[in-house]
């Protein structure tokens, strides 16, 4: 008889977002430029303080949206990101992803705002907008 492991969201969550941290890691030095700038998204550097007041379906889109962007799949993390918004558009972390993915891409307006959105939802989350503003602060148009 075999037995089944099965695991809550939060406990793979949790694995997710520490298996994204090992594969940051790892990369080291050897990372592309687009990887550097990448590895400013990880959970040390990115956090979500106000996950247990997030809605469980923004949780799972939000760890969805961090697994495609590890795996170089831009577009896909930006959909990802974009359907969380359209449920809950209040919620920070989501939109200091998207400018993070505007950032690596070059659209340094688009970058811009979506930072700025995110400070508009913040409450107390003083490294979340240290974070954006440092978006806001590197790119050209950091007006």
């Amino acid at each position: 008889m075999q037995k089944r492991f099965l695991l809550s969201t939060q406990t793979f969550v949790q694995l997710s977002v520490i298996l994204a941290i090992i594969y940051v890691a790892l990369l080291g030095s050897a990372c592309s430029v687009a990887h550097v700038e990448k590895s400013q998204w990880s959970a040390s550097s990115l956090p979500v303080a106000d996950s247990a007041s997030m809605p469980e379906v923004i949780r799972q889109l939000v760890s969805k949206a961090d697994s495609q962007f590890y795996s170089d799949q831009l577009q896909s993390a930006q959909a990802t990101l974009e359907r969380a918004l359209r449920i809950n558009p209040r919620q920070p972390e989501i939109w200091s992803r998207m400018a993070n993915i505007y950032q690596i891409q070059g659209q340094a307006a688009k970058a811009t705002e979506y930072a700025r959105r995110s400070n508009h939802y913040i409450r107390d989350n003083e490294l979340l907008r240290q974070f954006n503003d440092n978006i806001i602060s590197s790119l050209p148009t950091g007006q």
